[in-house]
């Protein structure tokens, strides 16, 4: 059975298991979605094309993006905040965790994407699973937001 080799080949990657765990157990997740390990393999399996190794690609790149996208979040906070409405002093909420994911997911990661794919061989040659790998990641996402916005300014949802 293509999970139970899946399984056995993330396995192998005990931060990927975490970062799977995690993101099953996660609260404010909707009704219908994925809550177990083979679920979660198995939805990458038919997504796929029943390619066992295309399917492992494809959950291996989703745990690290939102490792990635995590890190992010914890080092700038400021990005989940909202402004008061109605309130003219610098002020802010939280956004509830689903906004929270949906603003992240299609603000930030296409920056995360690119910075992966276009990062140095210095950063290449870190195993993705280490924090220096996750950092460097982290660090050349916020110059992409710099230098996209043309100052070091909120990158927080507008």
């Amino acid at each position: 059975e293509v999970c139970v080799w899946m399984e056995a080949a993330l396995s192998r990657r005990p931060r990927l298991v975490n970062d799977m765990e995690a993101y099953l157990a996660r609260a404010g997740r909707s009704d219908k979605a994925v809550r177990r390990k083979e679920s979660f393999l198995r939805a990458f399996w038919s997504r796929e094309g029943e390619d066992a190794g295309r399917a492992y690609s494809a959950a291996v790149s989703f745990l690290m993006l939102e490792r990635v996208r995590s890190e992010f979040a914890e080092q700038h906070p400021s990005i989940l905040q909202l402004p008061k409405p109605g309130d003219g002093r610098a002020s802010s909420v939280p956004m509830a965790p689903r906004e929270q994911r949906i603003w992240l997911r299609s603000r930030l990661d296409p920056l995360l994407r690119e910075s992966m794919r276009k990062a140095p061989p210095a950063v290449r040659a870190l195993h993705p699973d280490s924090r220096e790998y996750v950092h460097a990641i982290v660090r050349m996402t916020e110059r992409a937001l710099r230098k996209g916005s043309g100052s070091s300014a909120t990158v927080g949802p507008t």
